[in-house]
């Protein structure tokens, strides 16, 4: 940025600053649009805190069965 005879910023190169600026957060906000529903991320959320709770009693279910690699 070039400074005037008064030490202060043209008002031109100021504008081109702001237009540029407003130009990347309209750029942003498009990329952080989603397109998910709200269905969609509660079934993502259930998801991951269900599925540790239903893998742990695993090995000892494989190990009562028999299987050598039921528990490790």
């Amino acid at each position: 940025m070039s400074l005037n005879s008064t030490g202060k910023a043209d008002e031109d190169e100021r504008r081109e600053d702001v237009a540029v600026a407003a130009v990347e957060r309209q750029d942003s906000r498009e990329v952080d649009e989603g397109k998910g529903t709200w269905k969609h991320a509660a079934f993502h959320v259930a998801t991951t805190i269900a599925t540790p709770a239903a893998y742990a009693p695993l090995p000892f279910a494989l190990a009562s069965l028999g299987w050598p690699l039921g528990n490790f």
